[in-house]
């Protein structure tokens, strides 16, 4: 994956981590299939891969500080109550 964005060398390593792996599921044709760039549902859309790894990280990451766990955990709950057109119920 190539990512062209300066922006996400101003983001933390676990955001720019999450970013990867959006752009990734996009690759293997995770599509955005709501409103404004959104997810329509849970399922198989590129933020719901990027929310899933960054629960897995905040929850049983290893190598990591209590920081980079919550800024995990945060960052996924912004993406569940924003990048959902129907808020996931997990």
């Amino acid at each position: 994956v190539e990512v062209y964005l300066n922006a996400i060398y101003m983001q933390t390593a676990v955001d720019r981590a999450g970013t990867l792996v959006h752009e990734a599921a996009h690759q293997y044709g995770a599509e955005h299939d709501g409103s404004g760039g959104n997810d329509r549902q849970w399922g198989n859309g590129a933020f719901t891969y990027q929310v899933q790894w960054l629960r897995e990280y905040a929850f049983n990451g290893v190598r990591n500080t209590q920081a980079m766990r919550r800024r995990a955990a945060e960052t996924a709950s912004y993406y569940l109550q924003n990048n959902f057109d129907r808020e996931p119920l997990i």
